[in-house]
């Protein structure tokens, strides 16, 4: 029929490769249907063996694009792109893929998009639930969310993180815009004597934000005056 076949004496053998001046064996077909390569008894579909770091290359007209990197150096697996190419992770849909997981060559990972901002995550869903998160511990406590800023020289009055409420403007090609502000506040950062603030602010127009309530560090709730950000009073 035109094929070439090339067939073993008995149903339980193998067929071997054997290169180079020591005539040692490279690439071996198991009776299973099994390939290996640097290995004789290869126990998957695929086996690649290498005394470090075994490592499967893709390459296009002789650029690698992609690799799997088995690093024994480093105890660890890398799957990696090369040229700036992201990593994208598809799932089947049915009568194709689609993009689940972007990471680009900036470090930055999308979920549900491709993450083009300048922040690390971006999580984009058409639903309202976006995010969970679920603790098993079996005490009283539950998950943590933990929001840390490691600045290497720590000032009174940091802002150490923000929570920030964004939607769009109604113009023509609608903005993102960011409405209200929940801030973080390191009051004072002396060892042994820090305590810290809330700050709660809201957007009074095009480019300005004010401060409207504070929770300090004795549980005081102050609001505040949108013109002169003065004190109107407080509750313990």
């Amino acid at each position: 029929s035109g094929d070439l076949r090339i067939t073993t004496a008995g149903t339980d053998k193998n067929i071997q490769f054997w290169l180079g001046g020591t005539f040692k064996e490279k690439i071996t077909f198991t009776s299973e249907g099994n390939i290996g390569i640097g290995t004789t008894n290869p126990d998957s579909l695929l086996t690649l063996d290498a005394a470090s770091n075994p490592t499967f290359k893709i390459k296009t007209a002789g650029t690698i694009r992609s690799a799997l990197i088995a690093d024994t150096g480093n105890s660890a697996t890398y799957l990696a792109s090369y040229d700036s190419y992201p990593l994208v992770f598809s799932a089947s849909t049915g009568g194709g893929y689609s993009e689940r997981m972007y990471i680009g060559s900036d470090g930055n990972v999308g979920i549900g998009t491709i993450n083009s901002d300048t922040c690390k995550l971006h999580v984009k869903t058409s639903g309202i639930d976006v995010l969970t998160l679920e603790s098993t511990e079996g005490g009283s406590l539950g998950a943590n969310l933990i929001i840390r800023h490691t600045s290497p020289s720590p000032s009174d009055n940091d802002v150490v993180g923000t929570i920030q409420f964004d939607g769009l403007d109604d113009a023509g090609t609608p903005n993102s815009t960011t409405y209200a502000k929940i801030k973080g506040i390191a009051r004072e950062v002396s060892s042994g004597s820090e305590y810290g603030a809330l700050v709660f602010e809201t957007r009074t127009d095009a480019t300005t934000f004010s401060e409207k309530l504070r929770i300090d560090s004795s549980g005081n709730v102050t609001p505040k005056d949108d013109a002169a950000n003065q004190d109107l009073g407080g509750s313990g």
